[in-house]
């Protein structure tokens, strides 16, 4: 193999690499959002949690305000009960009294219902704040492996990067400047082996010329479809 197609080769490995290294680090703050994001979404479901709890505890209050404030009608009434002066009078206290008895009733049932509520509603709190603190010792330990993957992905591009300069300065800059306008095109590859008669660029079929000019290696031969540079693969 020629010696240039050999140092682009080598070239070319680096800059796969260097990509490489690239997306991963400019994946990591997505994947540290999606981590964040979780425990955000965690933190709401606790504080959702809390929320109806204290809901329920304040609707109970409100229920036992209420219930005092019928007892007290009934205490008024009851007391009242002596000064009335007709039948009609005291018939027409009575009912006002059943109905506050009535309502008592059913606002203590309501309450009861409500304090059995706020056991269910206690243990989705226990349960809640007990997956956040799962979750966020998992989010902690994700977020330092992320900053600890991003220190050596930095190093080992740092090293590569300063390999690739070294390659590159070992090749002639035509060279250089033709590898790197193919591979900007392209995008993958700017060389390429032949394989089973095709580019192993673009799988186009060469032709024999091509072929042979490429298993002979006395020249850079390059595919007329993609203009990828070929070698050939022994």
């Amino acid at each position: 193999m020629l010696k240039v197609l050999e140092d682009l080769i080598v070239l070319q490995e680096r800059d796969r690499r260097i990509a490489e290294l690239r997306r991963e680090l400019n994946d990591l703050p997505n994947r540290k959002a999606l981590v964040e994001n979780r425990l955000a979404d965690r933190r709401q479901r606790v504080a959702a949690a809390e929320d109806a709890w204290k809901q329920n505890a304040a609707a109970i209050k409100q229920l036992e305000v209420d219930i005092e404030s019928h007892k007290e009608q009934v205490a008024r009434m009851l007391g009242q009960q002596f000064e009335v002066k007709s039948n009609e009078q005291y018939r027409t206290l009575q009912s006002e009294i059943a109905s506050h008895r009535e309502k008592i009733r059913a606002l203590e049932d309501r309450e009861i219902e409500l304090m059995e509520n706020g056991e269910s509603h206690r243990a989705a709190v226990d349960k809640a704040r007990a997956e956040f603190r799962e979750d966020e010792r998992e989010a902690a330990e994700a977020l330092r492996s992320f900053e600890a993957r991003a220190e050596a992905l930095q190093a080992e591009l740092a090293a590569e990067e300063t390999a690739r300069a070294e390659r590159a300065a070992a090749v002639e800059p035509d060279w250089i400047s033709r590898y790197e306008r193919i591979l900007r095109h392209h995008g993958d590859r700017a060389v390429v082996p032949v394989e089973n008669g095709a580019c192993g660029g673009c799988h186009m079929k060469l032709t024999p010329q091509v072929i042979q000019d490429a298993r002979r290696a006395q020249e850079v031969v390059t595919c007329g479809y993609c203009g990828r540079l070929l070698y050939w693969k022994t």
